[in-house]
């Protein structure tokens, strides 16, 4: 949020989100890397990490 902005979407993935970054065509597209825990050595052997994908209303820049 920049500064003067407002909060307009709130988008909770039920997990630890880990980097994120608008795109697609229109900018709208959320991509979100998750995982339960960001500890590589936890997460290889039941690979529970995921690349999400949310619609937006407010376009990236």
């Amino acid at each position: 949020m920049r500064e003067g902005g407002e909060i307009v979407q709130v988008v909770d993935p039920g997990t630890g989100v880990f980097a994120c970054a608008l795109g697609g065509p229109d900018r709208r597209t959320l991509f979100l890397c998750v995982a339960p825990s960001y500890h590589e050595s936890e997460r290889r052997p039941v690979r529970e990490a995921k690349v999400l994908a949310v619609r937006v209303d407010v376009p990236g820049m």
